[in-house]
């Protein structure tokens, strides 16, 4: 792809979008917490090249409309082409976050076994083996969800906002609720890693999404920190379709 080109990775998550918007291979810009309006205005401001659309949120139609035909867009699913190989026994129920976040690690970390760790509103883990072969992961709730379920799902618990740092013996309610999300989350994205280092002893270890930073300070492991890993996992599957003969 020519080197000066601008092409743009949008992802479409439960509530808002993020944008990467490069030139060539490098990420100029990040935007988030966008709308659709706000996605349409960027891609006529620059006048990508091409397109690529993860979306969990907004109807392929809408966003079809919104940004008219002139542009070449290139919608994330299971019947996409990709830079690695599936061993996940249900792709059409895959995440198109989940695999853009395992495309980049594997373009990150070529050939090497590969756990990345998405932390945002759930936690998730994704495993790509030494020859290049997505295996799967897991999933859990992140510390948002956590928060807003003990409140939700419980007669007395108030729904709290998060802290950065919370004690491990909580003397009141609410911070015996902090500390059972904040530092159990921790705990269980330590155990995770132990058994998967367990299991594959020469483990890379990849952290993204909106968490990714406070969880590198809490979890003294070595670990790499891609906050933007799933926009660059994003260009990289546009990059392998694009360039497809």
């Amino acid at each position: 792809m020519d080197s000066n080109k601008i092409t743009i990775a949008v992802d479409f998550g439960t509530s808002s979008a993020k944008t990467g918007l490069f030139q060539g291979n490098k990420l100029i810009e990040v935007g988030r917490g966008l709308s659709l309006q706000d996605v349409t205005s960027l891609v006529r401001k620059h006048q990508p090249a091409h397109i690529i659309i993860s979306t969990v949120s907004v109807s392929r139609s809408d966003i079809a409309t919104a940004l008219g035909e002139r542009i070449p867009i290139l919608f994330l699913d299971s019947t996409i082409s990709l830079p690695l190989s599936l061993a996940y026994g249900s792709p059409d129920t895959l995440g198109a976050d989940r695999i853009a976040a395992a495309v980049g690690a594997s373009q990150l970390y070529p050939r090497r076994n590969c756990l990345v760790i998405d932390a945002g509103s759930c936690t998730t883990y994704e495993f790509i083996d030494e020859n290049n072969i997505y295996q799967g992961g897991g999933i859990s709730p992140g510390i948002d969800l956590k928060l807003r379920a003990l409140h939700n799902y419980t007669a007395n618990l108030p729904l709290l906002e998060r802290v950065t740092e919370t004690k491990l013996v909580g003397d009141t309610t609410n911070n015996a609720m902090l500390s059972g999300v904040i530092n159990g989350t921790i705990a269980e994205i330590r155990e995770i890693i132990r058994m998967y280092q367990n299991k594959f002893p020469d483990l890379q270890l990849v952290i993204c999404g909106g968490d990714a930073s406070y969880f590198a300070t809490k979890l003294n492991i070595e670990v790499f920190v891609a906050p933007e890993l799933v926009l660059t996992g994003l260009k990289n599957i546009l990059d392998y379709n694009v360039q497809k003969p």
